[in-house]
């Protein structure tokens, strides 16, 4: 079986100053993948009301095509399901959807490593650095 080997303080210090450097690019990270997810749900927004409007705005002899609310309902989501650039957005936002929920799990763990050598580390230099 494998001996566990215990890091010197030295090395526990050496982690307490790596880790939380690593913890701000991790949340920088999730930052941006944040803004982009805005972005991304901003475009597609834009997408579903211009499908909406041409719905909308849509003359057949110079009368609204889609006379009741349940039609144009229908036109709208038939539309939008077959729009292309909407399909599109929607994959990238998913993509970053789970992006961003990778990047939270990996500064989660970063967190409890953290508190686990600041905790060895106090163990073995016998103070508290609350």
């Amino acid at each position: 079986m494998a001996e566990t080997k215990i890091p010197t303080r030295e090395e526990l210090m050496e982690r307490l100053e790596m880790l939380p450097k690593a913890m701000r690019t991790a949340e920088e990270n999730m930052l941006r993948i944040q803004d982009e997810i805005d972005s991304l749900d901003l475009k597609i927004k834009n997408v579903e009301s211009r499908i909406k409007k041409g719905v909308i705005e849509e003359l057949e002899d110079g009368k609204p095509k889609f006379k009741n609310e349940a039609s144009r309902q229908m036109a709208i989501e038939t539309r939008t399901n077959q729009d292309k650039e909407h399909k599109d957005l929607r994959g990238q936002i998913t993509e970053k959807i789970k992006e961003s929920k990778e990047a939270k799990i990996g500064y989660s763990f970063m967190d409890r490593k953290f508190k686990a050598v600041r905790t060895m580390a106090q163990l073995i230099g016998g103070e508290k650095n609350e």
